[in-house]
């Protein structure tokens, strides 16, 4: 067991007695006894027998335990446990039971997500054997529980037992080439070493370079990299020359090179005709399909919503989305934040409801995070037309979340076993919001959402936002293609945000146009200089921003283009001094001191989730905020915005799936809009990482006023490069030859 800790049990003059503090400093321990006073011991003076704690697990006859509570017996102390992995009667064991065996306290936590994806997907395992696959696989391979999630996710989909057994979890440490394959890269090229080194498993150099080129791609979040910057990326990865390993590779088809706007690419056929097949399978859908419709009747339904809910009618380009989305089976609604993207589509839910007989039970409404998400969700709702919120969420929610599995423990297709059901799943339409977040991936598996539901689809965005992290362009090719110029409806009158020079900036870059520093600053929009900051009056500096703009933890966002610490500002340097401005320790909330816990984070921090969790029936997304409502030093009550109920983590979830949220990244900023942004560039960032997208991403979040912080003689430079990111999709089809 580990040092003493908030919240771990101990024995002391023969009681238990319960950490409720302690102090690094003088060496003391607070303990408390059945809410009787408290007492201060020095524990390295005092004779203390640490205990495990309620809910630990341990390890006896090569059988994993759990600790569902401590007594005191007679003269000694015994601890109930239960299998942990089978409903079975408790029983006693002393505490002091020769070969039993306390699972280190860093283990507890990732132990405890571990049983809870065996106990979902696996119904017949060996106890006896479960914790040397957890240690093989969690600890001496250092994989991540979500990984695993991934992988099963990736078998619910292609449901092949030869796919079963391929990603066994054993095979992880027994065959970790399986978890690197053209079409998946379920661990890092980094962890496949690691692995075979940790197991002694022999590699050949031209089986590295393959599973290195796979990963590469990824890594890049790219389908397509330019040849000689491919080449030479392998060649610093291994140190030496690798060509005659990659000729033979080329040889093989492991990757192959084509050539885009005269430009020579590697890349894998499996890439390649993903695209192409993708293109395919959303013209067999989509292209055009089209409705008969009653114009004057949808003009009057239109006037009747907007008399229904007390707003201005709506006109112009508004209504004309409206007409066209309602008589197209596919559609695109875009424009930038505040043109009344999310007005339309509740109207248009209402004009279906009434014109097509659509219940609203059977739509559903998606986005790629939970913020996003949450928006839209609160918008529409708030302006009078209704969906069915089961059948809505996240895109990975409604796409991954439902998992299924027989009684031979394989995933078996989500499909409706009866026509009640069929009747009570059926989705008629799929609203999706902020598309230009939505990558390749995602989107092939949305069409097979749609083709199995044979549903409308109407997609929500605005193109002049950043592109998804990983591959893909999605919103700009569709709106840039051929095929879906009927489809398309643009938004430009910008309703939502303050005049002056927000707005018109804004305006600017929509039409590629620069904004020039040196006509910037008014009380809507202004430039700061970067240079002004420094290591040793950053805290100041932040501290005089906020208090002479009347700002505060609620009416502000702090967005930077950087999270790493390779630049000076960065969120993470910011996040710390924010916290501080915000949130500083008091007396009053010692127990998150880092002089009694050795955490960072407090009660009424802001935090933001990093990564989707999958262990219960809600999947919570990367990207949904919280509040640190309070914890004892071991479990943490947060609270989910736009959630009524705390939700109980421990000390372990909140490190590995949580950081602090007063300020984030350009990228997880999408989806959202905040009275105030300061967006905050640094000095040595370059045109590669900034360019027009994020820094018109970054202000258009702004509603009231943007303060941007900023290399002046650089800013004009950024906001001339434009991403490269290559794509074929809507370009190159395995099927259509359409001109």
């Amino acid at each position: 067991m580990s040092e003493f800790k908030k919240g771990s049990n101990i024995i002391w003059n023969g009681k238990i007695y319960q950490v409720i503090a302690k102090n690094y400093i003088n060496n003391e321990v607070i303990i408390n006894y059945n809410n009787n006073p408290n007492h201060r011991l020095n524990y390295k003076n005092e004779e203390i027998t640490k205990l495990c704690s309620i809910n630990d697990f341990i390890l006896f006859k090569n059988t994993i335990y759990k600790i569902t509570d401590i007594k005191k017996e007679r003269n000694n102390v015994v601890y109930e446990i239960q299998n942990a992995l089978k409903e079975q009667k408790e029983r006693s064991l002393p505490y002091d039971t020769i070969g039993l065996k306390h699972i280190l306290d860093d283990y507890q936590n990732k132990l405890g997500n571990f049983i809870t994806f065996i106990l979902k997907f696996y119904r017949n395992s060996c106890t006896t054997e479960m914790y040397n696959i957890f240690y093989k696989v969690v600890i001496r391979c250092k994989i991540k529980i979500n990984k695993l999630y991934n992988i099963l996710n990736y078998a619910k989909k292609i449901i092949s037992s030869d796919i079963f057994q391929k990603l066994n979890i054993k095979n992880i440490y027994e065959n970790p080439c399986n978890f690197i394959e053209k079409e998946y890269q379920f661990i890092t090229y980094k962890e496949f070493i690691h692995i075979c080194n940790e197991f002694k498993i022999v590699i050949s150099e031209e089986v590295k370079v393959e599973k290195w080129i796979y990963f590469y791609f990824l890594q890049k979040n790219k389908f397509y990299a330019i040849k000689h910057e491919f080449i030479k990326d392998i060649e610093n990865e291994f140190k030496m020359s690798v060509r005659k390993i990659i000729e033979k590779l080329h040889k093989k088809n492991k990757f192959m090179y084509i050539v885009i706007n005269k430009k020579e690419y590697a890349t894998t056929d499996y890439l390649y005709n993903f695209e192409k097949s993708m293109g395919d399978l959303f013209l067999d859908l989509y292209y055009d399909v089209n409705y008969d419709v009653n114009y004057d009747y949808i003009t009057g339904l239109i006037d009747e919503f907007c008399q229904e809910n007390r707003m201005d009618i709506l006109i112009g380009r508004q209504k004309d989305a409206i007409i066209n989305s309602a008589k197209n089976k596919f559609s695109i609604i875009n424009g930038p934040p505040g043109t009344g993207k999310t007005t339309v589509v509740t109207c248009l839910l209402y004009v279906l409801n009434i014109l097509c007989n659509i219940e609203y039970e059977n739509i559903s409404i998606m986005a790629p995070t939970g913020k996003a998400y949450m928006n839209i969700k609160d918008s529409i709702l708030n302006k009078g037309a209704f969906f069915n919120e089961t059948k809505s969420g996240t895109l990975h929610k409604i796409l991954y979340g439902n998992n299924k599995k027989n009684t031979n423990n394989k995933y078996i297709n989500n499909e409706y076993n009866n026509d009640e059901n069929k009747n009570n799943n059926k989705i008629d339409v799929i609203v999706v919001d902020e598309v230009s977040m939505i990558d390749n991936f995602l989107l092939n598996d949305l069409l097979k959402k749609c083709k199995k539901e044979n549903c409308r689809l109407i997609f929500l965005g605005d193109d002049k936002q950043l592109p998804s992290v990983k591959a893909g362009i999605i919103l700009k090719k569709l709106i840039n293609c051929d095929y879906f110029d009927e489809n398309v409806n643009k938004l430009n009158k910008i309703h939502r945000q303050s005049g002056g020079l927000l707005l018109d900036s804004i305006y600017k870059m929509t039409r590629n146009e620069i904004i020039a520093y040196n006509t910037v600053n008014d009380n809507t929009l202004y430039l700061k200089n970067i240079n002004e900051i420094n290591e040793d009056n950053i805290h100041h500096q932040l501290q005089n921003l906020i208090s002479d703009n009347n700002l505060n933890i609620d009416n502000c966002k702090f967005i930077c283009p950087f999270k790493t610490d390779n630049k000076f500002i960065h969120t993470g340097r910011i996040n710390s001094i924010l916290q501080n401005i915000f949130n500083p320790i008091l007396e009053a909330n010692y127990k998150a001191n880092v002089k009694y816990n050795k955490i960072p984070f407090r009660p009424n921090d802001k935090i933001i989730r990093t990564e989707n969790s999958y262990d219960d029936n809600i999947m919570r997304a990367n990207g949904q905020e919280a509040t640190i409502v309070n914890y004892d030093g071991n479990m943490i009550d947060i609270l989910y915005e736009g959630d009524e109920n705390k939700v109980k983590i421990d000390i372990h979830e909140l490190y590995d799936a949580f950081e602090l949220n007063y300020c984030i990244t350009t990228h997880k900023s999408q989806g959202s809009q905040y009275e105030n942004v300061i967006y905050l560039i640094d000095d040595k960032a370059t045109d590669f990482f900034v360019d027009h997208t994020n820094i018109y991403t970054a202000i258009s979040r702004a509603k009231s006023r943007c303060i941007i912080y900023t290399n002046l003689n650089k800013f004009e430079k950024y906001q001339k490069k434009y991403s490269d990111r290559v794509s074929l999709f809507m370009e190159e089809f395995n099927e259509y030859d359409i001109m």
